[in-house]
């Protein structure tokens, strides 16, 4: 599909620069244009040109290279000026060293794209000039190659902020994600062609944000008296390191929405000397800071809420977490379910935060929790509507499954099961220290990669006609958990970073490579 779409892009190239008819009747390097670079930069060879001209008037995009480095230029002749000049002249548009770009002029001569090619990518910047005038600012588009899916990032900048959009294409369709933008008034002076330093413009939505971006962000977004330290760009949210007068640190994570505009969520104080680790992170915030001597690293998942919960700890002793569960890292024996006090991360007290896994059980709260167990990993609890075995069944739940004990009647317990309500046999549920020992019954599933480039579809019910809860474009390979079947071929699954859960068809998974 995209390997089309550049063979159709390699096509137009050879197009725009033959001979137009309607255009200059030669496409050859004037000698007046080859004295003009000569004069300018005499220790420099044409390395890549573009364009046409005749007596009266020519345009060429050329790039110069020499040991100076690599310089882009834009020579052109009007009957105005009767001779070719610089229009563009740039030396800090243009990647330096041996990697030279291709060159497209458009017929018109107002288009300009520089073409980078890497294995499986290609980097394509292009500027528009404004009105037939002056060059106006440059956009990239990134195309990456790869087994399953296609992507496409595009990186520019409108109404003063920093956007990113990256689109994926599988044969069965294609999704769109947009990462928050980044405010960057002063962007503008910096982008149009005849100034722009590709430096500034992030080539992936995984690269680091350059410093002058959060910087100036946090000059827009931050509280009076707070310094922006550090930053970072993300699916969900702009990321700021603050502090304030008295250098207290802060974190600030910024959402955007074209109807309300900024949302600013601000964490608790943290600890002195605190960081945020953004290389490590995808759609996460990472804090890192000096615990006891060693440096302990806490990621926090944005919940279906919108509040930031925890989810990793990197310490003394590693652990993941859930909005209602500890577990070792990669020991499934070390899973304890129960409330925790770290759910929020502006109102966490982030000096309790666990080093150890003893240290977070101990602020585990297990109260009105249960867990299905059976002595059979094949069977299932049925979840029914009334205190009645012969009442209709919600859905069937595997050993393993935690639930909430709202009620009790009569050997029954009414109980939520990731908001779905219903009735359970009591003696097939476990409390307390007995939940520990029940192993999982859960089947080893993931998501297929196709369904994920689409857009992976979590319902409120087992029907396609119920309304969204989210919908997946990235997970990680344990991220969700089925833990029942309901309805017609549909798994009731959780995903256990952003706490929400719902309804999957069961074709949306398959068994993985091992």
């Amino acid at each position: 599909m995209k390997k089309l779409f550049l063979l159709l892009c390699c096509l137009a190239a050879v197009f725009f620069c033959l001979p137009q008819a309607h255009a200059y009747t030669s496409i050859a390097l004037p000698d007046e244009v080859k004295a003009l670079c000569a004069a300018a930069y005499p220790d420099y060879r044409i390395a890549v040109q573009c364009g046409s001209g005749d007596d009266e008037r020519g345009q060429f995009a050329l790039v110069l290279s020499g040991d100076g480095g690599n310089v882009l230029c834009l020579a052109e002749k009007t009957p105005q000026t009767g001779a070719y000049v610089f229009t563009v002249a740039n030396d800090r548009a243009l990647m330096q060293g041996d990697t030279l770009p291709s060159v497209l002029l458009d017929s018109d001569g107002d288009s300009l794209y520089l073409t980078y090619e890497e294995e499986n990518v290609v980097y394509r910047y292009h500027a528009q000039r404004v009105n037939g005038g002056e060059w106006g600012p440059v956009d990239l588009i990134v195309y990456e190659d790869y087994e399953y899916v296609d992507c496409e990032t595009a990186v520019y900048l409108s109404d003063g902020m920093l956007q990113t959009t990256v689109s994926r294409y599988t044969d069965e369709g294609e999704s769109t994600d947009t990462l928050a933008p980044v405010p960057a008034q002063w962007l503008a002076a910096q982008i149009s062609l005849s100034d722009f330093d590709i430096s500034l413009l992030p080539r992936s939505a995984c690269e680091y944000l350059p410093e002058v971006f959060w910087r100036g962000a946090g000059e827009a977004l931050l509280p009076a008296g707070v310094t922006a330290l550090d930053g970072d760009d993300g699916p969900a949210v702009l990321v700021l390191l603050g502090a304030d007068a008295e250098g207290v640190r802060r974190v600030y994570l910024c959402g955007y929405s074209q109807e309300g505009g900024w949302d600013i969520q601000t964490s608790a104080p943290l600890p002195e000397g605190a960081n945020i680790d953004a290389l490590h992170d995808g759609d996460d915030v990472s804090v890192r800071f000096q615990a006891d001597g060693d440096y302990a690293r806490y990621t926090f998942s944005q919940t279906l809420a919108g509040t930031w919960a925890l989810t990793y700890v990197m310490a003394e002793e590693d652990m993941g977490l859930g909005w209602n569960y500890l577990c070792g890292y990669l020991d499934e024996e070390l899973l304890r379910y129960g409330t925790h006090p770290w759910t929020d991360i502006r109102t966490i007290d982030f000096t309790s935060l666990p080093h150890t896994f003893d240290e977070a059980c101990a602020q585990l709260d297990r109260t009105g929790w249960a867990v299905v167990t059976s002595d059979d990993p094949q069977k299932r609890l049925n979840l029914r509507t009334m205190p009645d075995q012969s009442s209709p069944s919600i859905g069937k739940y595997y050993r393993g499954t935690a639930v909430r004990v709202l009620d009790t009647e009569n050997g029954w317990a009414y109980v939520d099961v990731y908001g779905v309500n219903g009735w359970m046999m009591k003696k097939y549920l476990v409390t307390g220290a007995d939940m520990d020992g029940v192993a999982s019954a859960f089947p080893s599933m993931v998501v297929r990669e196709v369904q994920l480039a689409l857009g992976l579809n979590v319902y409120a019910e087992p029907d396609e006609g119920a309304d969204i809860v989210e919908t997946f474009t990235s997970l990680n390979w344990d991220a969700a958990t089925i833990i029942g079947v309901a309805g017609d071929g549909w798994y009731h699954v959780v995903f256990n970073e952003n706490a929400s859960a719902g309804y999957v068809r069961q074709d949306c998974f398959w068994a993985g490579n091992g």
